[in-house]
């Protein structure tokens, strides 16, 4: 699969990529060219850019616009979508994953975003 987006952390750690397959991958460049690569499967569309928000947190949104947080505890793992109004959406008929409730209310998880928006302008 070929990869749509690619991006390092803020310090340097992680480096994050989307391929066409539906998946978010990362690897921890600090273990070296051998170490392993976590993939993180999605249900919905593609991912085509993403931004990290830190170390540990990074965002990805793709052809079914959608933002998905992901997160970082021992391993990479899929924190849900924190677009809360995906249910109005014609795409709402689709699988998809429920909104972040570790975000807290809707303003959250918009500010959130907010920051990703203003880094790519």
């Amino acid at each position: 699969a070929w990869v749509n987006h690619v991006m390092f952390s803020p310090a340097g750690r992680w480096l994050a990529f989307f391929p066409q397959d539906n998946t978010a991958r990362v690897k921890d460049l600090s273990q070296g060219a051998s170490g392993p690569v976590t993939v993180v499967r999605w249900t919905g569309l593609p991912f085509l850019r993403g931004a990290f928000l830190n170390e540990k947190c990074f965002v990805a949104c793709g052809f079914d616009c959608s933002p998905v947080l992901f997160r970082y505890d021992k391993d990479w793992e899929l924190a849900g979508c924190i677009d809360v109004r995906l249910a109005d959406s014609p795409l709402a008929s689709r699988p998809r994953t429920p909104p972040v409730g570790a975000l807290g209310d809707a303003s959250a998880a918009s500010s959130c975003f907010a920051k990703v928006r203003r880094r790519f302008g």
